[in-house]
């Protein structure tokens, strides 16, 4: 009981957990289908959703996904694998946090999809935006606590195994505090998913980690969409193109040569300052939600 009360109280449902457990368990009672209607459940009401195997799925392992259909909205979820109950429960986690916050802006959501749009002339590198768009997908907090929730189930597996490793060995070897935190350090570190690396520094955030200032003023100019100060329209329509021609020869220019306005200066350096500070207030909370997954075995291992 001490367990369940610490297991809820610290985060992780073990509800959706639970109902995660029922979908695999009716996916494997019928191996040879591949298109199942699930029925979730949480405090905000009753959802049916979509689970599709695509064995194709790539590079994904899992993906949410939703569609409005004659006024009502549909919700998928695509597995790669039908044994794979991690990317599952990280799914449903997703499918969870849509159900809670689908009348809500997410501007970090917002940014990584305008980063996904290939700039005009590529004066902002592909890889770079690429670079940016990951940043934003990895602390934008409904993707944290989907991680948040595979970390804990693959450890929670773990420690299963090393649990069942020491009665076959017949052991009198105790797992400890100690021993749990270091069990979960070399646990990360071991781990196909990385960004965990993300959540648990230490280090400030700072773009310029990433990026040179140079990169930094494109990719801000291009996310608030300003290129170049606004030029005037004329109704003749040859005088419009030269106008066209010199603003985006001025534009150009600008970029390529990391010369800006004030104004756009000012707008740049605004938009850094302001996602840099949210981003290490996100970065406190993330690496203490991620003590917790130890605080939870510990609590359960631990004699």
């Amino acid at each position: 009981m001490k367990y369940l009360k610490t297991f809820e109280r610290l985060g992780i449902s073990d509800s959706l957990e639970q109902q995660v457990r029922g979908y695999m368990d009716k996916i494997e009672q019928e191996p040879t289908k591949n298109k199942f209607k699930f029925f979730y459940q949480n405090d905000r009401g009753s959802y049916y959703f979509d689970l599709i195997i695509v064995p194709s799925l790539s590079p994904e392992k899992g993906s949410f996904n939703t569609g409005e259909y004659f006024g009502s909205v549909q919700m998928f979820i695509n597995l790669q694998d039908r044994k794979d109950f991690s990317t599952l429960l990280h799914e449903v986690k997703h499918l969870d946090y849509f159900t809670r916050n689908k009348k809500k802006s997410n501007l970090y959501v917002k940014v990584g999809k305008s980063l996904d749009r290939t700039p005009e002339k590529d004066l902002v590198s592909k890889s770079d935006l690429e670079k940016m768009g990951f940043l934003f997908y990895v602390y934008d907090d409904n993707e944290f606590q989907s991680k948040y929730h595979s970390y804990y189930n693959d450890f929670m597996e773990f420690m299963d195994d090393m649990v069942e490793t020491i009665k076959q060995k017949k052991s009198s070897y105790k797992l400890t505090t100690d021993a749990i935190r270091t069990l979960w350090k070399g646990f990360l570190q071991e781990h196909e998913d990385a960004t965990w690396s993300y959540y648990t520094t230490n280090r400030v955030f700072k773009f310029n980690n990433y990026f040179t200032k140079r990169e930094l003023n494109k990719i801000f100019l291009y996310m608030i969409s300003d290129y170049g100060d606004s030029r005037k329209i004329y109704a003749n329509p040859y005088r419009d193109y030269y106008s066209f021609f010199m603003w985006s020869i001025k534009k150009d220019i600008r970029t390529t040569f990391n010369i800006y306005s004030k104004e756009q200066q000012l707008k740049i350096d605004t938009l850094i300052k302001h996602f840099e500070t949210d981003i290490n207030k996100r970065i406190v909370k993330y690496r203490k939600r991620m003590t917790r997954i130890v605080t939870i075995a510990c609590d359960k291992y631990v004699k």
